[in-house]
C-alpha cells in the first residue's frame, strides 16, 4: 500500500512542470486501466463492473471545468456508488470501496489538473500574442481562421469575431487574390514555408494595409501557423522612393539632353508635388539684375491670379523667401499664422508650406516652395525629400548658366552661329585630321553686298533680321557636317568637311549664291541682296593664314565679279601685301613732300601754239625712282576716308590731272574752254539779319553798269589773296575749286628753256 502511495506520489511530481501535453493524458489513463484490470483480478466480482462506467463522467467533468470538476464529479460518483444498491454497493468490500474512491479522485484531480493548466498555458499564449504588434493567426485548409491576436483587430479595424466568420480570402485584395490563393494551395500541398510574401488585406474603413507574411504549414493537424506584419508605411516609402528616382532620373536626363532651363525646372517642380503629395510647388530665383527681388522661375497648380502676384517680389517674402535669407529648409504647417506668409496665398486657403534653398556655385540662387491646402502636416521625410529636388535645381540652374556663359562666348548672339573663336577651333581640327589622312580642307569666305545701304535706309533693326534670315539660308545650303560662322558684321564664313562625299567648294559657293539671290521680307519690304564669296582650299596652311585668304580672294571676287566667286591664287596675296605696302608709303610720302607736281603743255596742231597745261603728280620714290600716278592713285581713292589724305587733296598735292584753257593776247578762248572757267553767280547787295537790319554784302565782281569787267586771273588771285579777309560764301565747294584753277593758271607761263 505504501509503495502504491509512494509511485502515485511520483506521478503527481512527474506531472507537476507546466506542461500540457495530451500524451501525459493517455498514460495515466493507461495506467488506471492497468489498476483497474489488476484490481479485477484480485476481485473478479461481476457485479463489480458497472461502477467503472463512472470514471467517464469524471474524466469529461475535470476537461471541461478542469480540478475542481473532476473533484465535485469524483464525490457524486463515490456517493452513487455507495447509495445505490443497483450497483451491487453492500457486496463490495472495504478494499472495493478504496480501490473504486481511489480511482474516481485520482482521475478528477490529474485530469483536472491537466485541462487547468492548458488554459493557464493558453491564456498566457494569447496575452502574449494579444501584445504582439505582429499579426498572430492560425487558419485551416478550408481557407478560415481558427485564432486571431488582438493586433488583427488593431491594423484591421475587423473585430476577431469577423475574422474567425469569413474566409480570410474575402478581406484580400482583389488583385492579390489569385497569388494569395496559389501559395495556400502550396502549402498545403507541398507543406513547405512561405516567408516574405506580401499582399493587401482590406481594413474597415475600405482602405488596404500592405501584410508580409511567414506562414508554416503542419499537416498532422491541417493548420496553417502565420505571422504576418503590417508594411504599409514601408510599401508607401518604397513607392515614394520609386517615383523619386523616377522623377530624378527624368531630371538628370533633361540636363544630361542640356535641356531648356525652363523645361528642366518646370520638371522639378512637377515632380516634386508628385512625390511630396502636395498641391502647389513653385520655384523662385533671385532676379540677377536686381539681387533684392526673385523672379518666378517654374510653378505648378497655381492659378493666373497667384502667378500674376508671385511672378515678382521681394527676396524676402513668404516661406521661400526665409529659406533664401536663412539658407536652411523651412517647414511651415500652421502657415495662416505664420509672420512671414503671403496674404493672397493665405486667403486662398494655404494650411502648409515648406521651403528648401537652391545653391548655384557655392551662394543661394532660390528656393523651392511645395504648400497645401490639407490638414496634412510636413513631416521630416518630405523636407529631405524637397532638399533632394533643391539639390538637381541648383545643379541644373549651374549648368544652365554656365552653358549659357559658354554660348555666348562661342557663338554668335544675334544668328546663333558659331563665332570666330569657335570657328578657328574647329577649322584647326579639320586641318589636322586633313593633314593626317592627306586630305584638304574648303574654305568659304561670304560678305553681303551693300549691306550698309540696308541699315542706313531701313535701319539697324531691319538689317539684325536680315542677317538672321541669311544665316538660315545658309544653313539650309549645308550639311550637317559643315560649320557656317559669323566673324562679324556682314561677314560669314563656311567650313566644308573632308569627307569624302564631301561636294565642290564652287558648287556649294554657287549653291549659295543662287539661295541669297531670292529677296528677303524684311518688315515689309522686299530685299534683294548679292554676296561676295572667296573661296580657298588648303591643307598645311595655319587656321588664320586660310581665312586670310579666303578674305582676300572674296575682296578680290568683290572687285571684279560682285555678286559671284573668285577662288583663291597665290598671286593674290602677294598683290595685297604690295598694296598695302603702298598705301602705307602713301601716307608717308605725302608728309615728307615726295609727291611733286609735273606740267605737260598741250599744243594746238592748228598752229602750234600751246594752249593748255595738264598738272601731273609724281611720286619720287627714295628706293623705287617715279613712280606714276596709275600705281598709286587707285590706292589713294581707297583711302579716300583717311584725313592726311583728305589734307593733302585740300592742299593740292594730289590731285588728278586737269586741262585748263590758255588764254593767247588778241585771241578768245573757245566757248569750250570759256565754259571750263566758273564765274560766281550774281547775288543781292543787301539781306536782312536775324535781328531785321539791312546787312552790306560783297557786291558782284561784274559791276552793274558793265563799264569795268574784272579778268578771271584778277578774280582768281583776289580770291586767294591771304592778306585779305576771306568774303563770306555760301558755296565753299565752289571756293576750292577756283583756288586750284588759279594755280593752274599762274603756272601756265612759258617754261624756262
Amino acid at each position: 500500500m505504501r509503495a502504491f502511495q509512494g509511485w502515485l506520489l511520483g506521478l503527481l511530481k512527474l506531472l507537476s512542470p507546466r506542461t500540457a501535453d495530451p500524451r501525459w493524458v493517455l498514460a495515466i489513463a493507461l495506467l488506471l486501466t492497468v489498476a483497474i484490470g489488476v484490481l479485477r483480478i484480485l476481485d473478479d466480482r461481476a457485479s463489480d463492473a458497472p461502477a467503472v462506467l463512472f470514471v467517464v463522467p469524471i474524466v469529461l467533468c475535470a476537461v471541461r471545468f478542469g480540478v475542481r470538476g473532476g473533484m465535485a464529479s469524483a464525490t457524486i460518483g463515490f456517493g452513487l456508488l455507495v447509495a445505490l444498491p443497483s450497483f451491487g454497493a453492500a457486496q463490495l468490500t472495504f478494499v472495493g470501496y478504496g480501490t473504486r474512491s481511489t480511482a474516481f479522485f485520482l482521475v478528477g484531480a490529474i485530469v483536472g489538473r491537466f485541462a487547468d493548466r492548458r488554459r493557464q498555458l493558453e491564456d498566457e499564449l494569447t496575452s502574449h500574442q494579444n501584445l504582439s504588434l505582429d499579426l498572430i493567426g492560425t487558419a485551416n485548409f478550408d481557407g478560415f481562421f481558427t485564432r486571431v491576436n488582438r493586433a488583427w483587430t488593431d491594423t484591421l479595424g475587423h473585430t476577431q469575431e469577423e475574422f474567425l466568420a469569413r474566409p480570410f480570402i474575402d478581406f484580400v485584395h482583389p488583385d492579390d487574390r489569385e497569388a494569395t490563393i496559389a501559395e495556400t494551395v502550396k502549402l498545403a500541398a507541398l507543406g513547405e514555408d512561405v516567408i516574405n510574401f506580401e499582399n493587401r488585406y482590406r481594413h474597415r474603413d475600405g482602405s488596404y494595409r500592405w501584410l508580409e507574411w511567414m506562414v508554416r504549414p503542419d499537416a498532422s493537424t491541417k493548420s496553417l501557423y502565420a505571422i504576418a506584419r503590417d508594411v504599409t508605411t514601408r510599401k508607401e516609402a518604397e513607392e515614394s522612393l520609386r517615383l523619386l528616382l523616377e522623377q530624378l532620373a527624368r531630371i538628370q536626363r533633361a540636363i544630361a539632353e542640356r535641356s531648356r532651363l525652363d523645361e528642366i525646372l518646370d520638371t522639378i517642380v512637377r515632380a516634386a508635388a508628385k512625390v511630396v503629395d502636395c498641391e502647389i510647388a513653385g520655384l523662385r530665383l533671385i532676379d540677377e539684375n536686381d539681387h533684392s527681388y526673385v523672379i518666378l522661375a517654374a510653378s505648378f497648380g497655381l492659378d493666373e491670379k497667384l502667378e500674376r502676384v508671385l511672378r515678382r517680389g521681394p527676396t524676402t517674402e513668404g516661406v521661400g523667401g526665409r529659406a533664401i535669407v536663412e539658407e536652411r529648409l523651412i517647414i511651415s504647417n500652421d502657415y495662416e499664422s505664420d509672420a512671414g506668409e503671403i496674404k493672397s496665398l493665405a486667403a486662398s486657403g494655404l494650411r502648409a508650406a515648406m521651403a528648401a534653398p537652391v545653391y548655384g556655385h557655392g551662394s543661394v540662387v532660390g528656393s523651392v516652395v511645395v504648400a497645401t491646402t490639407t490638414d496634412r502636416p510636413f513631416s521630416d521625410a518630405d523636407a529631405e525629400t524637397l532638399a533632394f529636388f533643391a539639390e538637381y535645381a541648383g545643379v541644373a540652374v549651374s549648368t544652365a548658366r554656365a552653358a549659357d556663359a559658354v554660348r555666348q562666348a562661342l557663338t554668335d548672339p544675334l544668328t546663333g552661329l558659331p563665332n570666330r573663336s569657335l570657328f578657328i577651333d574647329r577649322l584647326d581640327h579639320a586641318l589636322t585630321r586633313a593633314e593626317r589622312a592627306f586630305g584638304e580642307v574648303s574654305l568659304l569666305f561670304l560678305d553681303v553686298d551693300e549691306f550698309k545701304l540696308v541699315n542706313d535706309s531701313l535701319g539697324h533693326l531691319a538689317g539684325d533680321r536680315l542677317l538672321i534670315e541669311i544665316a538660315k539660308r545658309l544653313r539650309t545650303c549645308l550639311r550637317r557636317s559643315d560649320t557656317a560662322a559669323r566673324l562679324g558684321g556682314d561677314e560669314f564664313a563656311v567650313l566644308l568637311s573632308d569627307k569624302d562625299d564631301a561636294p565642290d567648294a564652287e558648287f556649294v559657293g554657287a549653291r549659295i549664291v543662287e539661295a541669297l539671290s531670292a529677296p528677303f521680307d524684311i518688315d515689309g519690304h522686299e530685299l534683294r541682296v548679292s554676296a561676295s564669296i572667296g573661296i580657298v582650299t588648303g591643307r598645311r596652311e595655319a587656321p588664320e593664314d586660310l581665312l586670310r585668304d579666303a578674305d582676300v580672294a572674296m575682296y578680290r571676287a568683290k572687285a571684279t565679279n560682285r555678286g559671284g566667286l573668285c577662288v583663291f591664287e597665290p598671286g593674290m596675296q602677294a598683290d595685297v601685301v604690295r598694296e598695302l605696302d603702298l598705301r602705307n608709303e602713301l601716307l608717308r610720302a605725302v608728309e615728307c613732300k615726295e609727291i611733286t607736281v609735273a606740267y605737260q603743255p598741250i599744243v594746238s596742231l592748228r598752229d602750234g601754239s600751246i594752249v593748255a597745261l595738264e598738272a601731273l603728280a609724281r611720286w619720287d620714290h627714295p628706293t623705287r625712282g617715279s613712280i606714276p600716278p596709275r600705281r598709286f592713285h587707285p590706292s589713294r581713292r581707297k583711302r579716300r576716308g583717311n584725313r592726311r589724305a583728305r589734307r593733302a587733296r585740300s592742299s593740292h598735292r594730289m590731285r588728278p590731272a586737269r586741262r585748263v584753257a590758255l588764254r593767247t593776247p588778241g585771241k578768245k578762248p573757245a566757248t569750250g574752254d570759256r565754259q571750263r572757267l566758273a564765274r560766281p553767280a550774281r547775288t543781292r547787295s543787301h539781306r536782312r539779319d536775324p535781328a531785321g537790319a539791312r546787312r552790306e554784302r560783297p557786291t558782284s565782281h561784274r559791276t552793274r553798269s558793265g563799264d569795268h569787267r574784272e579778268k578771271p586771273a584778277q578774280r582768281l588771285r583776289r580770291c586767294l589773296d591771304p592778306t585779305r579777309a576771306a568774303p563770306e560764301s555760301r558755296h565753299p565747294a565752289r571756293d576750292r575749286r577756283l583756288r586750284h584753277r588759279l594755280l593752274v593758271l599762274e603756272l601756265s607761263a612759258p617754261l624756262p628753256g
